[in-house]
């Protein structure tokens, strides 16, 4: 205790000395504002302002005290200072500020002084002492520019920031370009993307002046693009068709009068084909002999020429039979009975009468089983007098004929339905292929499968029946430079009269990239005319070749449709061929996908899940596929389906997976798979498998899944996905 009271004496009568733990700062005024000057100190009684060796009491200075957590004092002043001040400081001496602390405990006074700090007039002027020019009006590319700008006077130093065409140019993003020491504005490699207007921009804290602008104008030869892929020569075709292949003038183009390509943008060749050749008959054979029946035959064979390379069978029948003539036939019970009525008849009534009593006996034996029989045989002539019904379920574009009976009237025919009657027909989930039939005299619309076919009043003759089928597998052979982007549609059947054109509105998986993420590009594209043959970097066309194509801009990244306009049923489907982007010499298309994640066990135990991830166009028909195939294998979704976008490239989808927690590894060494680039551009890619084992217990419901999904350097998207396990 004695120990204590002596160490409190001692600290009470040692002054502490004042120690600044916040120095001023130089500080600029602008324009009629006031600047500030801060200082801090701990262990002080009074802290003061002393300015070009005066004290400062133009304004009483801003206090604020307070301890710290050990019980140490702290005490903060401020002065501002305004225009006046540092105006009434004459010639070249600056208005210069330092904080004064001191400490008189004990009568003793220590002082202690901070580091001193200017306060300025802040000013910035107009005009550049060096405005940026081009040394020359054209550069080639691959050439070196550098451009010169020194900033207009002013305090604080203005920094130098390049603007080109009304965006600022970041060095960190473009490698090609350097900004120097001098805030000289250097091109390593003149590109045409170099070409526009530059303007060199200082600013300080009283505001930014803009140079007048540089034009920088890089003249671009152009240069022929990869050719193509051969186009396709069709299978088992007689007609002399020519395959052919093409390059574009683009890669790249030729800008600001630079020489245009020199050679041809199509080479073609013959196809070596195998002709199909159609079956045709032989002759007739001779008539055969009387044969017991009767009759005579003869026959001919689909052999002249037998069919070959996929041709048609021959049309019509091979046997051919005519009662015999002339007396030919020999003396049968039959012919008898022909020759003598009376015993006919005589023959014909002990018959009827035999048969009567034996059928009145069983009907006495087997009452019920006969009334069974009888409602079985009522039920199967039911059936078989419908037998359409099974060419209307089971082959497409067949007619079915009316079923009304025979005695319902013409005006009751007419009055069944005035306005539409659909049925959906058919669902074949391996194909994938849902048909519906419409009976439309009155117009009206069929939707399904995110497909629309409009058909306008009158289009159809009265009870005409026509047939909508959507295929979303793999559909028709293409050539490699084309790429299939809807489902195929087929309208039915075959031949039937249209008065009026319908409107076919088919879903597509085409991407727009990056150009729908960009305000300034979509105000941009929003003033441009949009084309098939332009559109978002494809080619489109309708396969085959007869509908008229309308393609819509796309809003938003969800589904984008096209319309077709038909005068004639038949097979349809829209297909794109990749364009070369004008501004480098890879493709500028691009195609959304679906991203579909599911999950199921392994064994009965539920310490294996196997994660199914597939990856399909974005096309409602083949995402019902593929979902109903996965469901079929005890398959269940784990997070709604993600859309991503694909670009034309040589880089394939990396799909990478984690498990959230260290209660389940991977069963594999890797953790990323990946589904190659062929595949990305097929209809849907074969699965990506991963196989995940429990190796700890956990209260946990759910196995929670990190995926990430990327192509090549483009951003990744990023999928959460939840595994429910079995509870016990």
């Amino acid at each position: 205790m004695a120990l204590l009271v002596f160490w409190n004496l001692l600290y009470v009568s040692q002054a502490i000395k004042p120690e600044f733990t916040l120095h001023p700062k130089t500080e600029y005024i602008v324009k009629n504002q006031v600047a500030t000057l801060k200082c801090q100190a701990k262990n002080a009684k009074n802290l003061e302002f002393q300015c070009n060796e005066k004290w400062f009491d133009s304004y009483k200075p801003h206090y604020a005290s307070w301890k710290d957590s050990n019980g140490v004092p702290f005490l903060a002043a401020s002065i501002d200072v305004k225009k006046s001040d540092v105006v009434s400081v004459f010639g070249e001496e600056k208005f210069n500020c330092h904080c004064v602390a001191w400490n008189n405990e004990n009568g003793e006074e220590i002082i202690a002084q901070s580091a001193s700090a200017n306060v300025e007039l802040a000013f910035l002027h107009k005009e550049f002492q060096a405005k940026p020019f081009p040394t020359k009006p054209d550069f080639s590319v691959g050439e070196n520019i550098q451009l010169h700008c020194v900033p207009p006077k002013g305090l604080p130093a203005p920094t130098i920031t390049w603007i080109k065409n009304g965006e600022p140019l970041d060095p960190n993003r473009d490698k090609n370009l350097i900004i120097n020491y001098d805030n000289d504005l250097i091109v390593k490699a003149a590109r045409y993307s170099d070409s526009g207007d530059y303007v060199c921009r200082a600013e300080n804290i009283v505001g930014s002046r803009e140079s007048p602008a540089a034009t920088i104008k890089v003249v671009t030869d152009g240069m022929w693009s990869h050719w193509s892929e051969w186009s396709h020569c069709p299978l088992n075709s007689c007609a002399k068709i020519r395959a052919f292949r093409t390059r574009a003038c683009n890669a790249p183009a030729p800008h600001n009068d630079g020489k245009e390509c020199v050679g041809n943008e199509r080479e073609e060749r013959d196809c070596e084909n195998e002709c199909p050749i159609d079956g045709g008959w032989s002759n007739w054979s001779q008539w055969t002999e009387c044969s017991q029946r009767c009759v005579q035959t003869h026959e001919r064979r689909c052999n002249r020429p037998a069919p070959k390379n996929g041709g048609d069978e021959c049309s019509g029948i091979g046997l051919e039979e005519i009662p015999c003539q002339g007396g030919a036939c020999k003396e049968t019970l039959f012919s008898s009975l022909v020759d003598q009525p009376a015993l006919a008849v005589g023959l014909a009534v002990v018959t009827v009468m035999f048969l009567t009593a034996i059928g009145i006996g069983i009907c006495v034996i087997q009452r019920m089983r006969a009334n069974n029989t009888k409602r079985s045989m009522r039920m199967e002539r039911c059936q078989t007098s419908r037998c359409s019904d099974l060419y209307d379920r089971y082959i497409p574009g067949y007619m079915a004929p009316s079923t009304s009976s025979s005695s319902e009237s013409a005006q009751q025919r007419d009055n069944r339905q005035p306005q539409m009657m659909s049925t959906q027909l058919s669902n074949n989930v391996g194909d994938n292929q849902i048909e519906k039939f419409i009976t439309a005299a009155h117009g009206g619309d069929m939707n399904f499968a995110g497909v629309t076919l409009s058909i306008p009043p009158d289009a159809l003759s009265k009870d005409q029946m026509i047939s909508l089928r959507v295929c979303g597998s793999d559909g028709p052979l293409l050539p490699q430079h084309q790429v299939l982007l809807s489902p195929v549609v087929i309208v039915g059947p075959p031949g039937l009269k249209i008065r009026k054109t319908l409107k076919l509105m088919i879903p597509h998986c085409v991407h727009p990239g990056n150009e729908i993420y960009s305000s300034q590009e979509t105000r941009r594209n929003n003033h441009e005319r949009i084309s098939p043959g332009d559109y978002y970097g494809w080619d489109l066309e309708v396969k085959p070749i007869g509908a008229a194509l309308k393609v819509e801009r796309v809003k938003s990244q969800y589904q984008s449709v096209a319309t077709l306009l038909l005068k004639e049923t038949g097979s349809w489907s829209i297909v794109g061929t990749p364009k070369i982007s004008p501004n480098s010499r890879g493709f500028a298309s691009h195609k959304a996908v679906y991203v579909l994640v599911y999950g199921r066990e392994v064994d009965l135990s539920g310490n294996e899940v196997q994660i199914r991830i597939r990856v399909s166009d974005q096309l409602p028909a083949t995402y019902d596929m593929i979902d109903r195939d996965e469901r079929d294998n005890r398959s269940k979704p784990l997070c709604p389906a993600e859309v991503f976008c694909v670009a034309k490239m040589s880089a394939g989808l990396k799909v990478r997976l984690e498990p959230a927690t260290h209660d389940w590894q991977l069963t594999m060494m890797t953790q990323c798979q990946e589904v190659p680039e062929s595949q990305l551009w097929r209809r849907y890619a074969r699965p990506v498998v991963f196989t995940l084992r429990r190796v700890a217990n956990s209260p946990n419901p759910f196995l929670n899944l990190n995926i990430n999904v990327q192509q090549g350097n483009n951003p990744a998207k990023y999928i959460n996905a939840a595994y429910p396990l079995p509870q016990p």
